[in-house]
């Protein structure tokens, strides 16, 4: 408990999510449940929701580009930062690029990461301007402290 009291709780936070995650991605998923009960998706991991094809309806979905085209504006708004092309964002839970188009359009460099290969597939059949890889946010990442001006993250819990 005593690390609890020194750990911010977005830190916790984060590390719940992402042992649940993992916790929910064991193949073994179906042996944990009872017998002749319904499969949970907290069991199932991020496959039950961005498998190809759940993937793909995502990022063809005219009303989730509109969501995530005013989501982003309105995060790039709260910044309160100025953009431009020196400018370097994180986004966090990047899926299929649909953030990062909006932050190319404002001329923002940016990586961004997901969980979801088949989500990372979509944003790269999209050829999105960002560079893309897959990670789990709650594992850590390989980048220095400094290399980003800001994250975003849309959509991602």
């Amino acid at each position: 408990r005593q690390w609890m009291r020194r750990t911010p709780r977005w830190t916790i936070t984060l590390a719940a999510c992402a042992m649940l995650i993992l916790w929910g991605s064991n193949e073994n998923a179906e042996q944990n449940n009872l017998k002749g009960t319904r499969r949970r998706p907290e069991n199932e991991g991020v496959r039950v929701f961005y498998d190809e094809f759940q993937a793909k309806k995502y990022a063809t979905s005219s009303r989730m580009m509109n969501i995530q085209t005013e989501m982003t504006q309105r995060a790039l708004e709260l910044l309160e930062m100025p953009l431009t092309n020196q400018t370097m964002i994180l986004d966090i839970g990047c899926g299929s690029g649909l953030s990062g188009m909006v932050l190319s359009k404002h001329g923002v460099r940016w990586i961004g990461f997901d969980v979801s290969l088949p989500m990372l597939r979509q944003a790269q059949e999209r050829q999105v301007e960002g560079d893309v890889l897959l990670a789990d946010m709650g594992m850590g990442l390989p980048f220095r402290k400094g290399v980003f001006d800001a994250a975003i993250g849309i959509s991602c819990l």
